[in-house]
């Protein structure tokens, strides 16, 4: 387990495809006025949920290997209900699809009692100082699975932020 976590790459790491599962508490600091847990605390929680995803899968250790990195360089979340003070719940990373720059997310935000999903969250997260065909390689060798078909709610996603994109370009 310790090896995973160091980020190498084992007989135990998962494919690129494969979900990761972060589980987690709603504690008295993730709590807001209205005491229940605060927007920013459910995207805090989804990052060290992708650095586990990143870590599980052996993307990390490969990225370091290449020299490259990555940062986020979108996301999108929807609140379908509130979590209290001391609920469990687990967090559900897995890569959607990938483009030759970028990763596309989906993490679901499940309450552990009845594993309904509470958050939603669809991001983009892109490779910096590297390239998508470069860190494929570096992880698969001439196996590199096939990517999937882009989700609707991917294609809206990227449709979305080109939109905004034009528009921060216009100067509007």
């Amino acid at each position: 387990m310790w090896l995973r976590w160091k980020g190498a790459i084992t007989d135990e790491s998962k494919g690129i495809l494969e979900e990761s599962v972060q589980h987690s508490i709603c504690w008295t600091s993730d709590l807001d006025f209205m005491m229940h847990m605060n927007n920013s605390r459910y995207l805090r929680e989804c990052d060290f949920a992708r650095f586990k995803l990143w870590f599980d899968t052996g993307v990390f250790e490969t990225l370091r290997r290449i020299n490259a990195s990555m940062v986020v360089a979108s996301s999108t979340i929807r609140y379908r209900r509130s979590m209290h003070l001391l609920e469990r719940f687990q967090i559900r990373s897995r890569v959607l699809c990938w483009d030759d720059r970028a990763f596309y997310i989906e993490q679901k935000v499940e309450r552990a009692s009845d594993n309904f999903i509470c958050a939603i969250v669809i991001l983009k997260q892109t490779i910096t100082g590297g390239k998508m065909d470069e860190l494929l390689e570096a992880l698969y060798g001439h196996h590199i699975p096939e990517c999937p078909k882009f989700p609707v709610e991917v294609e809206l996603f990227i449709e979305c932020h080109r939109k905004s994109s034009e528009t921060l370009r216009r100067g509007l």
